[in-house]
């Protein structure tokens, strides 16, 4: 059953490009993706939006995270992620970003306050 599995994933990569971001210290290590159809959309870039922990300390971070630890400091204390995508339509040549995400408030610190920030600066910036 498992090289079904792996012949099903190696068909998909060639219709779609990939863009997985795994949350940085979640336990479950589960993560966000976007898959791109490729011969509608030409990827020009993707990024990780990391959010921020509402876990008071890294300590308290590494025993939430079980078996594994995570060098996290106190400036780059991320529980969460979005995953983003810059894709132009080659029909149309029009430009979309795009995000996959988990709106998480219970241990994120302000994860729509976030991404919209993102969004915002990069609309403003010359991708588009």
């Amino acid at each position: 059953h498992y090289l079904g599995y792996k012949q099903k994933i190696n068909c998909l990569s060639e219709i779609y490009e990939s863009i997985h971001f795994t949350h940085p210290i979640r336990e479950a290590r589960d993560g966000v993706a976007i898959l791109v159809k490729t011969s509608r959309f030409d990827v020009l870039e993707s990024a990780m939006v990391p959010f921020k922990s509402k876990l008071p300390s890294t300590t308290e971070q590494n025993e939430h995270a079980g078996e594994e630890k995570y060098n996290v400091d106190e400036s780059n204390n991320h529980y969460m992620c979005a995953a983003t995508a810059v894709v132009r339509d080659k029909l149309t040549n029009m430009t979309f970003l795009l995000a996959c995400v988990h709106l998480y408030d219970k241990k994120c610190l302000s994860p729509q306050k976030t991404l919209l920030e993102y969004i915002h600066a990069k609309v403003q910036s010359d991708a588009f």
